[in-house]
């Protein structure tokens, strides 16, 4: 998307937001390329998922049948924590 708005002309007339945050899109918005990226967060997936594991193997059924898990959004406003 981004190549496609660059090679049009039409960079600075679109928004665009990538998916992942990986440091192709980091890299992006530090350089005004895209908009933003929403973030995933697998750390806490995985946490909330071993949580429920435990309770699985321990022979309960108290747990969430869904668990949401927060994206989140990075921006110009705080690439640079994400860029470490």
């Amino acid at each position: 998307m981004k190549a496609g708005a660059k090679a049009l002309g039409l960079l600075d007339k679109l928004i665009i937001v990538g998916f992942d945050g990986d440091m192709a899109n980091l890299k992006a918005i530090k350089a005004g390329e895209i908009t933003a990226t929403a973030r995933q967060q697998p750390y806490v997936m995985g946490q909330s998922a071993v949580e429920v594991l435990k309770k699985v193997f321990a022979g309960k059924t108290d747990f969430a049948k869904e668990v949401l898990i927060p994206g989140e959004m990075i921006d110009k406003t705080n690439v640079d924590k994400f860029l470490q």
